[in-house]
């Protein structure tokens, strides 16, 4: 395979003895290594290398200014925008949202030469009549709104006059300072010869700069494209050298060059779509695995185009042990790293700090981040460990700093991670530098290579940004840090160092012009990708961009095209990978350019499409079980004396491995943080409430005098109860304040039914929250019985039958507590319900001696239905008395139930299922 490179030095050898005079210039830095390969390989002898320029190198040598970083482009734009605006200047956060598409259409005004101030005003001018009105004149918002436009041109002014005066320009007026100034700098360098090399979509400026080269100096320009593009007047890959021989007087009396003719040649493209990101680069993976094991100097031609940046590491993660070598072109940006997550926490957490204290829930997530736990000695751990629990046994929504000074004194983090001073920006950069140091001593002790690369460059980040703390006084506050933070962190890359002349290269598309391989693997070759489609992120529209001659996203659309198809002429194996999968965001559908492909006469016979599926792992999982060993057997029985809840034997039924789990061994979920009640404390504070609201009506008859007593009652019992379940807890706002409510709402209208319930009904209340247990004999088990026991939230008489009552604050349907048999209570998990009551009634009947009555729930989420009771359906009628027959059919499925529990064959199955209540 000839490459363009060695093609275009061959064909200068025949004119030029010697290449050490010539000036190369070349689209972009990293061609210039390969280009001296080719050197190299061209001579076969020592000699001195030309002099090469990228194109951004030279025009900053011929404007005679500097780069200046993008972080101090925005900084210089604000100064000058405050200086333009003394009064009313919108605050830096505020500036930030509208500043970045800003700077980037200044860039566009200067790469394009366009009269900046002309365009403005004609915008002005746009907006201007958009918003006439012929009642009058306009208002203070509106007049805003117009004078920010008529602003635009003046800023333009002072902004590249101010960063003029400083030897500076953003990179689209250093190269209108080029164009402006190369006459000038040709007049010095008559002399020169310039090789310009694989130019496509060229700027006003670097056209002119160019053009200005062809006329006034002995030298060439070759375009690297296949002259099949060329020819084809309607191919976008040619749409810009078209016009460049079309318009340039150069071409008039010379012939172009560099143009070839590979692209016809025999090829094989495959077209492989695949689901997801993730599955494209393992695709990847096992395609490089697959081409080395077939042939082990493939891969020393083989490129990877990553078309998305993001897709990096996981490809990185994805490539085989067989690959030997690979140098990566692009860099890792940090702003994908773990640690960037950890500094957005910090930043975060020292915004949100309170009067009243640091924020709980960023507290737990601090504590709990692997790199805050890489800072602490076993002490500090331990230290951590109180702290933690003391807020999720306290529930606080902020944590006062003194609790912090007590808890982190002793390991010198509190003045870190939660500084004293709020909202001090040059503070917390202060606190987080000292961070990145005892991070830096934990990976130095670990031998963490990869984390002390980009833990330096975090360190690189925040040396810059405590620079501009002190040269900027905007940035003071936390808010302000926050946004510095984000925008640099959007412009920093770990720079990945290889070998770029050996080995399987990675790299973006922009990082492959003027290189060719003979395999390449493109993936992300989606639609709104390549090509990028109509993305806009700018103050011009569409309309004046067209007037004034600057690209749009059809310009655009044709530089990837040109791209994508450069890559493919002189390439001999080509891997396009598609994402399958719909998405409105990222794209979806296979781009364009491979349906192009599939109907182009000279490539649609070489071209296969398939559809790639992640292999899956088709075996059934094994089911996790525990086998009864002898030792849990004795568990076994030591718990059936102790005596099971309702509660631990219906998740038995659910899920037997979640029985052994938490009734045997007692592992039990962590637990959670609440900043707002969650169902648990709300139910245990309706509970306890109901019981301290009723006790003193124990065995007295209920009437309406005594009920409205206690209706007056409900609010301070329920405060009493909300101060106990949630000590540090505010309930007099937000979203405990409507908990609150609506515990208090729950009580009053239970209370309210109590009343006109009792009008009409005798009742008694016989126990509040009554201790139940009894024993059940099972001879077929060594020990003969089994204990159980639980608690019934209430035992009343209504007209002489007994109820056996049970509060549920979450929804109860009538399906949920009515059986058409009893083995149900001990096969189906949905009767839960109805099998906890009637384990409460059995154990009633033995305890109190009830023969016959009722048992059911109140939900308070249907209270209107009154109390639901539980039911045995019979010939389409619903029996709700329990009497000594039901006891019996049930007590007979408790024991078919303890028999399976305590039977040593029987295994606890682990069930993955849904809870269906």
């Amino acid at each position: 395979m000839r490459r363009f490179l060695e093609e275009v030095l061959e064909d200068l050898s025949k004119i030029h003895d010697s290449f050490e005079d010539l000036i190369f210039i070349l689209p972009n830095k990293r061609a210039g290594t390969f280009l001296l390969k080719a050197l190299a390989t061209i001579t076969g002898k020592t000699t001195f290398a030309p002099k090469i320029h990228s194109i951004e190198s030279f025009v900053q040598e011929v404007s005679g200014l500097d780069y200046a970083p993008p972080i101090t482009q925005l900084f210089e734009l604000y100064n000058v925008y405050r200086e333009l605006k003394p009064a009313n200047a919108d605050s830096f956060v505020d500036f930030t949202q509208w500043a970045s598409p800003l700077l980037q259409d200044f860039n566009e005004l200067d790469r394009y030469m366009v009269d900046a101030n002309k365009l403005f005003d004609h915008l002005a001018a746009i907006h201007e009549l958009n918003q006439w009105d012929l009642q009058g004149e306009p208002t203070a918002m509106l007049s805003s709104y117009l004078k920010f436009w008529k602003d635009l041109g003046p800023l333009y002014d002072s902004y590249s006059s101010s960063l003029q005066e400083q030897g500076l320009g953003y990179p689209g007026l250093v190269f209108r300072k080029a164009a402006e100034s190369i006459d000038a700098y040709l007049k010095n360098e008559a002399e020169l010869n310039f090789i310009l090399l694989g130019f496509n979509a060229l700027t006003k400026a670097e056209s002119i700069i160019i053009q200005r080269i062809l006329d006034q100096t002995e030298s060439e320009i070759y375009w690297d494209l296949d002259t099949v593009f060329v020819e084809d007047q309607e191919h976008d890959a040619s749409f810009f050298i078209r016009q460049y021989l079309r318009e340039w007087p150069h071409f008039s009396t010379k012939s172009p060059k560099g143009f070839t003719a590979h692209y016809a040649n025999s090829k094989t493209i495959q077209a492989i779509g695949v689901p997801r990101d993730v599955s494209q680069v393992q695709y990847v993976g096992n395609l490089l695995d697959t081409l080395n094991t077939e042939d082990q100097d493939v891969l020393n031609d083989t490129a990877v185009i990553l078309n998305e940046e993001s897709l990096l590491n996981p490809l990185l993660h994805a490539l085989p042990a067989t690959v030997p070598e690979a140098n990566i072109t692009m860099g890792y940006p940090l702003e994908k790293t773990a640690l960037a997550g950890f500094f957005s926490l910090l930043i975060q957490c020292y915004e949100e700090q309170d009067p009243n204290g640091w924020y709980a829930k960023n507290i737990l997530t601090i504590i709990a981040h692997p790199f805050f736990k890489r800072t602490l000695s076993e002490a500090g751990e331990a230290i951590i460990s109180e702290l933690r629990t003391s807020i999720f046994n306290d529930n606080p929504a902020y944590v006062r700093p003194v609790v912090l000074r007590s808890e982190l004194d002793t390991e010198h983090l509190l003045h870190l991670f939660f500084p004293t001073k709020p909202n001090d920006a040059k503070t917390a950069v202060d606190d987080i530098r000292k961070i990145i140091s005892r991070l830096k001593e934990n990976m130095i002790e670990q031998d963490n290579r990869v984390g002390l690369q980009l833990l330096f460059g975090f360190h690189q980040v925040f040396n810059q940004i405590a620079d501009f703390t002190i040269q900027y006084d905007f940035i003071d506050d936390i808010p302000a840090l926050r946004k510095l933070f984000e925008n640099v962190l959007q412009m920093q890359q770990v720079d990945m160092r290889g070998e770029p002349l050996q080995g399987l290269q990675i790299m973006g598309m922009l990082e492959s012009r003027l290189l060719d391989y003979k395999t390449i693997i493109l993936t992300s070759v989606n639609e709104g990708i390549i090509p990028t489609g109509k993305t806009h992120s700018s103050l011009i529209p569409f309309d004046v961009k067209i007037q004034f001659g600057i690209p749009t996203y059809k310009e655009k659309d044709a530089v990837y095209t040109y791209h994508f198809y450069r890559l493919l002429q002189r390439a001999e194996s080509i891997y396009l990978l598609y994402d399958t999968e719909p998405d409105a965001l990222a794209g979806g559908e296979k781009s364009r350019l491979i349906m192009q492909l599939e109907t182009d006469p000279l490539q649609k016979d070489n071209i296969v499409s398939s559809i790639a599926i992640p292999k899956y792992d088709t075996s059934v999982p094994e089911i996790r079980k525990v086998i009864k060993s002898p030792a849990l057997i004795e568990a076994l029985k030591i718990k059936s004396l102790e005596g099971f809840s309702p509660t631990l034997l219906s998740t038995f039924i659910e899920n037997p491995f979640l029985f052994y789990k938490r009734g045997i061994l007692g592992i039990h979920d962590d637990p959670l943080y609440e900043e707002y009640i969650g169902p648990l404390t709300l139910g245990t504070i309706v509970h306890e409430a109901l019981e301290l609201l009723y006790a003193p009506l124990l065995n007295i008859p209920l009437n309406a005098e005594l009920l409205e007593g206690r209706h007056a009652k409900i609010h301070s019992i329920v405060q009493e109860r909300f101060r106990e379940q949630f000590p540090a807890g505010n309930f007099t706002r937000g979203k405990n304040f409507l908990a609150y409510e609506v515990i208090i709402r729950y009580l009053e209208r239970l209370v309210s039914y109590e009343i006109e319930f009792c009008r009409e009904h005798d009742v008694v209340i016989l126990g509040l929250e009554e201790k139940l247990q009894t024993v059940i004999n099972v001879e077929s088990i060594p020990f003969g019985k089994v204990k159980m026991k639980g608690t019934a939230d209430r035992i009343d008489k209504v007209d002489g039958i007994f109820r056996i009552l049970d509060y549920k604050t979450g929804v109860v349907n009538p399906v949920d507590i009515q059986i058409s048999g009893w083995e149900n209570l001990i096969l189906e998990p949905k009767f839960q319900k109805a099998f906890q009551l009637m384990c409460y009634a059995l154990m009633a009947h033995e305890q109190k001696g009830v023969v016959e009555f009722n048992a059911g729930i109140i939900s308070f989420k249907k209270l209107n239905q009154g109390v639901q009771f539980f039911g045995v359906k019979e010939n389409r009628q619903l029996h709700t008395i329990i009497s000594k027959n039901e006891l019996m059919a049930f007590k007979e499925q408790l024991i078919k139930l303890f028999e399976t529990i305590l039977d040593p064959e029987t295994e606890f199955e682990h069930k993955n299922q849904v809870r269906l209540f």
